[in-house]
């Protein structure tokens, strides 16, 4: 009994942990670098697809997603040419079993210009100090009933101003529900639609530099989701984010590879507003035929490696443009079907 309504119940657990996000009102983030997407593929959509299966992407996104990488594997990185000098580096590994789920890891590195240092009377003391943020988080997932997937992450944070630092803990959660399955023969079988539900900072410490008394809370984020395809190449989402103070963020975009090697994706995210033409992203993923995927391993288990290169661009107003690039590296090894496929 209480296995076949456990998905109804974590559910619902999550729900009741996602009322949390409400009340806060407004604050200070203690960790703001956490809000960047480092996704080029979701970020060419607008930053949606929380519902949508991006493998090392959706460890940000929604760590339930990541169980869409069910028996592969994939490594991304991931450089942000963020604004105002501001750089952000992304790494992930995404490890998909066939029996205990699909484990993750990823980390955030961001890079900020030097600053000056000021005293507490507010006078420069003609030292600059480096500024840095780091993230390192692992996740898992796994299909809890038919259609539907559970994931959790933990995220450690680090921050620092020269000497001084801050740290903090947190975990996310999500899940995801995958609706009526369709087959292709020729390209392999894929879901219609999707839906997601996700908190980032779940349960989360606070971060300080200097007094405990002052510290800054990691504030919760609430994502929904949805994902549709109505043909295997097209896939359109929507994603909306609930913050603390009830302000809400919409984030759209659709993808469509026109072959098997290229794909292009249009969207909107509304997080801010920095002028004209702000919110709106373009980009394109661009991977070698089948035919040019590299072969590693013994003759007893060899595994198929193919590339994927990615770019983001997302308008900002007066501020500018962010880009996003990003190589991914997929391993698979289920070679039956692929010498099948290889050898047409």
């Amino acid at each position: 009994m209480v296995k076949k309504y456990s998905p109804l119940l974590a559910f619902s657990a999550l729900i009741i942990f996602a009322g949390r996000c409400l009340p806060y009102g407004a604050g200070t983030d203690g960790a703001p670098f956490l809000s960047i997407n480092p996704g080029a593929v979701s970020m060419g959509m607008g930053g949606s697809g929380m519902a949508c299966g991006m493998a090392g992407e959706s460890i940000f996104l929604n760590p339930a997603a990541t169980y869409l990488a069910h028996g592969r594997k994939q490594a991304t990185y991931t450089h942000v040419d963020w604004l105002n000098d501001v750089d952000c580096e992304y790494v992930s590994y995404v490890h998909g079993t066939k029996k205990i789920g699909v484990f993750g890891a990823g980390l955030t590195v961001l890079h900020m210009p030097e600053i000056d240092v000021t005293n507490r009377a507010g006078i420069e003391t003609h030292e600059i100090v480096s500024v840095g943020d780091n993230m390192l988080l692992v996740s898992y997932a796994n299909k809890i009933a038919k259609g539907i997937f559970f994931g959790t992450s933990v995220k450690g944070i680090y921050r620092n101003i020269g000497s001084v630092w801050a740290g903090g803990l947190a975990m996310d959660a999500g899940f995801l529900y995958y609706g009526r399955k369709n087959y292709d023969s020729a390209a392999g079988d894929y879901y219609d639609i999707s839906a997601g539900i996700s908190v980032r900072n779940l349960l989360a410490t606070t971060v300080s530099f200097y007094d405990y008394n002052y510290a800054d809370k990691l504030l919760p984020v609430l994502k929904l989701g949805l994902g549709y395809k109505p043909l295997k190449e097209i896939t359109l989402a929507c994603d909306l984010d609930i913050l603390t103070d009830r302000r809400m963020k919409l984030h759209t975009g659709a993808e469509f590879w026109v072959s098997d090697n290229v794909a292009f994706r249009a969207g909107y995210d509304s997080s801010d507003d920095l002028g004209a033409g702000s919110g709106l992203c373009t980009g394109f993923s661009f991977r070698p035929s089948k035919k040019s995927r590299y072969k590693l391993g013994l003759k007893s288990k060899t595994t198929m490696v193919s590339l994927q290169v990615d770019y983001a661009l997302r308008f900002a107003g007066d501020m500018g443009m962010v880009h996003r690039i990003a190589t991914k590296m997929n391993f698979d090894g289920r070679m039956g079907k692929l010498r099948k496929k290889l050898s047409k």
